[in-house]
């Protein structure tokens, strides 16, 4: 096996488009990108992602978080299926966005998405049955509303420094972790 064989990509809550580089999708739902059906939510019963442990190079999750129930279970899970020095990219609405509220299958995670939700687990280690899993933080990007007087006026600049104040400024995050242990 070459190294290249070596790195699986994985894409949680897929739906129909999977990240491009994806090797496997994995969904609730039996849609044309999804290559395994299954939960992710421990609301369901579920306990373990169905994979083993440092399997995944790197793990895509776009738009799944917000709809899972425990954040500490699914953290500790994504650092045990993906390999040390591995990369788990995350977006997910911000916490203020009209997306964060108007979706009813939201749970109470997206309440809190904020730039500082991964500061707080990077500083806290995250354990599981098997051992300790930590990640550290990569980056943090803000996808900015473009539509509004108010967002194409405002630089980004000032953006930032009011996006706590007036919703709907920020409509995601982008989250980049590596895994370290």
């Amino acid at each position: 096996m070459t190294e290249s064989d070596d790195m699986i990509v994985l894409d949680l809550g897929c739906g129909k488009h999977p990240h491009p580089d994806t090797d496997i999708g994995v969904d609730l739902h039996p849609v044309e990108g999804a290559d395994i059906i299954s939960t992710l939510d421990v609301a369901d019963g579920i306990e373990y992602i169905p994979f083993n442990n440092d399997v995944a190079s790197e793990v895509h999750l776009r738009h799944t978080l917000e709809h899972l129930s425990d954040l500490d279970h699914i953290l500790s899970e994504l650092c045990r299926i993906t390999r040390s020095g591995g990369e788990i990219h995350i977006r997910v609405p911000y916490y203020n966005s009209l997306n964060a509220a108007v979706d009813p299958t939201h749970t109470d995670i997206v309440n809190h998405m904020t730039e500082h939700t991964f500061s707080y687990y990077e500083d806290n280690v995250l354990s599981y049955e098997t051992g300790d899993a930590s990640f550290e933080l990569l980056d943090i990007n803000y996808v900015w509303r473009e539509r509004g007087l108010l967002q194409r006026l405002l630089p980004n600049r000032v953006k930032y420094e009011l996006r706590h104040e007036i919703g709907n400024l920020v409509e995601e995050l982008v989250i980049d972790l590596q895994v370290t242990a």
